[in-house]
């Protein structure tokens, strides 16, 4: 093997990692999202951001052609990898794309709650118990 592609399996093996690491901060987010938790959502929300700035630097990077290869086995290697990379993109797209949906039905509940409470406030009065105090 030589040492230009060696040095791209390392990159692919680095996307790789990337990759896990996008995909368990997307998981942690929904979960932070599904129960309020919105400092943990807004950190995991930037931390994808900073996770798929470093995948499309990575995607630039490695762009060309291979370097050629004489050994069977390396070009395995690079397929397998190839297979993983293109499985785990396609599960980080997918969980994007719940994420997506789960700040969309979020963006809408609250505006529900905002013109609920818009239409009822100039009709609301305090109970007694709490107009005196």
């Amino acid at each position: 093997m030589t040492p230009e592609f060696h040095e791209r399996i390392e990159q692919r093996r680095k996307r790789i990692a990337l990759l896990r690491e996008l995909i368990a901060t997307f998981r942690k987010g929904q979960h932070a999202l599904l129960v309020g938790d919105i400092k943990e959502m807004q950190l995991y929300t930037t931390q994808q951001h900073t996770l798929c700035a470093e995948l499309l630097e990575m995607t630039r990077a490695e762009a060309g052609p291979l370097p050629a290869l004489e050994d069977d086995e390396a070009w395995e290697s690079w397929e397998k990898l190839g297979k993983e990379v293109q499985e785990l993109e396609s599960r980080a797209r997918h969980l994007g794309r719940v994420q997506a949906a789960l700040l969309q039905k979020g963006r809408r509940a609250l505006e529900i709650y905002s013109c609920l409470l818009a239409t009822l406030a100039p009709t609301y009065s305090p109970p007694r118990a709490l107009a005196g105090r």
